[in-house]
Parts: C-alpha cells; sequence; structure tokens
C-alpha cells in the first residue's frame, strides 16, 4: 500500500506541475491574445515577426509550439515586447529558478514575489494565479479596475476608490477574500448590465 500512496503522490505532484505551467501560460498569454486581436491584424503580425526582432520571435515560438511547452499553442498575435514576457516566463522555468509545482506549497506572499520578479508579470496577474490556479482563499486583487468600482457602488463611495482603499476596505472579509472578490465581479455584471 505504501508503493501505491507513493506513486499516487508522485502522480498528483506531477497533476499540480501540469496544471502550474498550464495556468501560468494563460495568465501571461491569454490576456495578451485577446488585447491584441483587437488592435492588430495578421497582417501586421506577420510584418512584427519578419522585422529585425524575427529571429528572436520566430525563436521562441518554436519552443512555445512544441506540444511538450507549457506555452504550447500561445504565439499567435503576440507582440515582441509580450514575446520577451513570455520568453522570461519560459527561461525561469526552462532554468528552473521557477517550478510551477513548488508554487503550491508557498505562502501566498511568496506566490506573488516570486511571479513579480518576472518580466511583464504584475501583482494582478500573480494575486489571479494565485487565487484561480492555486486556490487560494483569501485573495482580493484590489488593483482590478472592475473590483474597485464594485466597491465603489457597494459601499456607495463618491468616487473611485485606489488600489490601497480598496485593499484595505477589503480586509473586512479575510479569510474569504476570495469568495468575496468573485462575488463582487457578478455585482460588477450586474450592475453594469443595470
Amino acid at each position: 500500500s505504501r508503493a501505491r500512496g507513493s506513486s499516487a503522490g508522485t502522480r498528483s505532484s506531477r497533476s499540480r506541475c501540469a496544471r502550474g505551467a498550464h495556468d501560468l501560460r494563460y495568465a501571461i498569454c491569454t490576456p495578451v491574445v485577446e488585447s491584441t486581436r483587437s488592435v492588430a491584424s495578421s497582417s501586421a503580425t506577420s510584418t512584427t515577426a519578419s522585422s529585425s526582432g524575427g529571429s528572436a520571435f520566430r525563436a521562441i515560438s518554436s519552443r512555445m509550439a512544441s506540444t511538450r511547452s507549457p506555452f504550447f499553442g500561445c504565439t499567435k498575435r503576440l507582440s515582441r515586447q509580450k514575446v520577451s514576457y513570455a520568453t522570461a516566463l519560459a527561461e525561469r522555468i526552462d532554468s528552473g529558478q521557477l517550478l510551477p509545482q513548488a508554487l503550491v506549497e508557498m505562502p501566498t506572499e511568496e506566490v506573488i514575489r516570486s511571479l513579480t520578479e518576472i518580466r511583464g508579470y504584475g501583482v494582478w496577474s500573480a494575486e489571479i494565479y494565485a487565487m484561480f490556479a492555486l486556490g487560494r482563499p483569501d485573495i482580493f486583487p484590489a488593483g482590478d479596475l472592475a473590483l474597485q468600482v464594485a466597491v465603489q457602488r457597494l459601499e456607495s463611495l463618491s468616487k473611485k476608490p485606489t488600489e490601497k482603499m480598496t485593499r484595505d476596505i477589503a480586509r473586512r472579509w479575510s479569510p474569504h477574500q476570495s469568495a468575496v472578490a468573485v462575488l463582487m465581479w457578478h455585482y460588477y455584471g450586474a450592475t453594469t448590465l443595470d
């Protein structure tokens, strides 16, 4: 039974690792792809790829196109700047400086610190990753515009609160800030539609 338990633990660890790399890929790439679609055509993308930085673009595209890469399928319509961000993330994972499976065991503050050390990864991205990928229950991404507006409406504030003010208000919902954040996003959507 010990052998079976050890095998199960290994599979569970590998699963967390795979999920972590997958979620990191989407945290940095999916918003990029969506935002770039609205401002760039496929011809502009071709121009970017064939410019003086084309070799770097092709190099990271090749790495990320590999089905074994956590960045598989992530290179459509990426700007050169975002490619550099994805490269920095890939290099940290490849070198072992960032181990997605290790983030599972880290305290939330350390997770955020580790991720924000990567170029292109801000506090909002790190908090969203910790909240949804790692399932941390006590995070309120105070830099999120929708959450700031929702807090303004809920608290009947005369103007939208700053990130610091939003974070201070959210502390009253600890240790369930993540659940409240999800409810606030729904509240924001409902009130905006009204």
